[in-house]
C-alpha cells in the first residue's frame, strides 16, 4: 500500500529504543571504520581503569538506521514493498549535545518520529528525526539529535506532502575556488560485510529483517535494480570521518580542536562494490571560524563520480584546553 501521510509525527511503537553500548559493540563498530589506520586509543584503550569513548558515528549506523524503517513500517509499509521501493539514504546529519560525553557501557534511549514525507520524481522522500538520551541513575541527560533523509524509490504517497518539522541550517562556505586539499582513501572489497557485523549488538540475535540488504547480497541488489552492491553510505561516511579526524589531529594547525559538535552529509551516487577494493578521492578544507573548526568535505569515485557531497564536521576546543 502507499505510505500514509497520516502517521507522520506520531509515535512508532518501537520508539524508544533502548539500548546499551556495550564495550563489545563499540569496540568493533570503530574496527569497522578504521579507514586503513591503526586503532585509535581513544575508541579501545581500557586500560587502568580508562572508559573508551564511542565513535561518532555510531548512533546513526547502529540505532538510527533501525528507527528509520520502524518509522516506514508504521506508515503501513511492508517487507515486500521496501524490497520493490528500496530505501536510498539521502542525507545524514547529527547534532551533539554540548555537556554529555558518550562512553562505551553507557545506557541510552532512541525516541524518534518520521517528520516529513514528499512525493517527489523519484519516489518518496522522507526524514526521520532521533533524540538520543544516556541514562545514569536518575540523571538523564541528551547525547544528540539527529536526522535521517532517504528516499523510497518508486514509491507514492497516500495523502498529501506533510512536513512538522525541518533539518538545522548546515554550516556553508564559498566553495567557488574548490577544495584545498585531497587524499586516498582504499576501502577493502569486504568492508560492506564487516560493517554489516559491526553495526550489530553483540549480544541481540540478527533481526532477519536485516536480510533486506543491498549492500551484501548481489541477487537483492540486482532485484532492486542496481547493477551491483551498492557500498553502505554511512559506512563510507564513518571511514572519512575516521581518516579526516586522524589528518587533523597531527596538523599544529588545527590538532586542538578535539571535541565534535556537528558532522552531516548528502549522498550523492551509490558507489558500486562487487569483488574488489574501492579506491576513493577525499577532497577536503579546513576553516576557522568563531573559534571552531569546520571541516567541508566531498567523496569522489573515479568511475561513478561523487558519492558524498557538500560533507562537514564542525570541531571545537574543549574546554579544559581553553
Amino acid at each position: 500500500m502507499p505510505l500514509r501521510t497520516s502517521t507522520v509525527g506520531s509515535t512508532p511503537k518501537e520508539s524508544p529504543i533502548k539500548t546499551v553500548a556495550n564495550l563489545a559493540w563499540t569496540m568493533n563498530f570503530a574496527a569497522g571504520c578504521t579507514a586503513g589506520l591503526s586503532l585509535c586509543p581513544d575508541f579501545f584503550d581500557n586500560r587502568n581503569g580508562e572508559v573508551p569513548k564511542v565513535h561518532p558515528a555510531f548512533l546513526p549506523s547502529c540505532t538510527e538506521i533501525v528507527g528509520v524503517f520502524a518509522s516506514i513500517y508504521h506508515s503501513g509499509y511492508t517487507r515486500e514493498e521496501m524490497i520493490e521501493n528500496t530505501l536510498a539514504h539521502q542525507y545524514c546529519d547529527v547534532v551533539f549535545s554540548k555537556e554529555t560525553e558518550f562512553f562505551s557501557g553507557d545506557e541510552f534511549e532512541t525516541s524518534f518520529k518520521m517528520i516529513s514525507a514528499v512525493q517527489k520524481k523519484s519516489g518518496i522522500s522522507i526524514v526521520t528525526k532521533f533524540s538520543h538520551t544516556k541514562h545514569r541513575g536518575s540523571d538523564s541527560n541528551l547525547i544528540a539529535e539527529g536526522y535521517f533523509g532517504g528516499v523510497l524509490l518508486g514509491a507514492t504517497l497516500e495523502g498529501k506532502d506533510t512536513s512538522i518539522g525541518s533539518v538545522p541550517n548546515r554550516p556553508q562556505w564559498n566553495n567557488s575556488e574548490g577544495y584545498e586539499k585531497s587524499t586516498t582513501l582504499v576501502l577493502p572489497s569486504n568492508a560492506a560485510h564487516v560493517w554489516d557485523a559491526c553495526i550489530r549488538n553483540t549480544r541481540v540475535p540478527k533481526a532477519k529483517s536485516s536480510d533486506i540488504n543491498v549492500h551484501t547480497n548481489l541477487a537483492l541488489a540486482e532485484k532492486a535494480g542496481f547493477k551491483s552492491r551498492t557500498f553502505t553510505g554511512l559506512c563510507l561516511l564513518a571511514n572519512v570521518m575516521t581518516l579526516l579526524l586522524s589528518i587533523s589531529s597531527t596538523s599544529a594547525f588545527s590538532s586542538k580542536f578535539t571535541k565534535l559538535e556537528r558532522y552531516g552529509c548528502r549522498f550523492s551516487k551509490p558507489v558500486m562494490a562487487m569483488f574488489d577494493e574501492i579506491c576513493l578521492d577525499i577532497q577536503y578544507s579546513l576553516h576557522v571560524h568563531e573559534s571552531k573548526l569546520t571541516i567541508f568535505f566531498q567523496v569522489i569515485q573515479e568511475t561513478d563520480g561523487a558519492a558524498i557531497k557538500d560533507g562537514y564536521m564542525v570541531l571545537s576546543i574543549p574546554a579544559s584546553h581553553l
